[in-house]
């Protein structure tokens, strides 16, 4: 996550789309409805302290709520997406999870 420094939240939705896509056989692994659940944890943990969102403690906001949401059903879509084998372009997936993310912005 660390070479995403400067990119747009666009530009950052599409590659993560696209390593999907394209890895789709690791990635499913660890992110999949039966992958390692620590992995997702990890993810969503770094996810977190990265946008300062603390979604689980007393000094949670609405906005830290939003944000778990939106992240936990961007997540929810994507794996299916991956496990329908649905043919939906990449950018349309990306686009749907950009729509929910701004929502909440």
């Amino acid at each position: 996550l660390d070479d995403l420094e400067g990119q747009t939240a666009d530009e950052i939705l599409r590659r993560g789309v696209h390593m999907l896509a394209t890895d789709e056989a690791h990635l499913g692994i660890l992110l999949g409805r039966h992958g390692d659940p620590r992995f997702q944890e990890e993810l969503f943990s770094d996810i977190f302290a990265r946008c300062g969102i603390t979604p689980t403690s007393e000094e949670s906001t609405p906005h830290d709520l939003d944000f778990a949401f939106v992240l936990g059903g961007s997540v929810s879509l994507l794996q299916r997406w991956m496990e329908t084998g649905e043919k939906t372009p990449e950018r349309d997936v990306a686009a749907s999870i950009a729509r929910f993310a701004t929502s909440i912005a």
